[in-house]
């Protein structure tokens, strides 16, 4: 038998777990489709890495005010806010925080608008969990100065 979701989504986005790394970077993923959040945080957890989610941008910046992350990743489809807009402004109250986003409208356009938001990086949907990982492995390197 599957848990419903909603049993599986709050004990690990909510907050850190005994099993993740101090020294890993920690991770804010915010997409409000659920299941992209259950998959990519856990696939991250998996690794050691701090990981919390939201599902919206507003949740977002709540998670941050809270406790700033080291690495954003954001789908672009949000309700309310889209994720672009929402990391030009996580970008403009830290700049030290890297950012990317995901989306299944990828288009040139779109990628010209993250880049001008301070995204450095960019996935289309659906995604590869081993891509994924390792554009945060890289992500999170440029932020701490290390090589990818």
């Amino acid at each position: 038998m599957v848990a419903p979701l909603d049993r599986l989504r709050r004990p690990w986005c909510a907050g850190p777990r005994r099993d993740e790394s101090p020294s890993m970077p920690s991770v804010l993923i915010v997409d409000d489709e659920e299941l992209t959040c259950w998959a990519l945080g856990k696939s991250l957890q998996a690794a050691g890495w701090r990981v919390r989610c939201a599902h919206s941008a507003e949740e977002g910046w709540t998670r941050l005010v809270e406790a700033a992350a080291d690495v954003v990743v954001s789908d672009v489809g949000l309700p309310g806010e889209d994720g672009i807009a929402f990391i030009s402004r996580v970008r403009g109250r830290w700049p030290a925080t890297r950012c990317f986003v995901i989306t299944a409208a990828w288009s040139a356009s779109v990628g010209a608008r993250a880049e001008a938001a301070g995204a450095v990086a960019a996935l289309a949907k659906p995604l590869d969990l081993e891509a994924f990982k390792r554009t945060v492995a890289a992500v999170a390197a440029k932020s701490s100065g290390a090589p990818p």
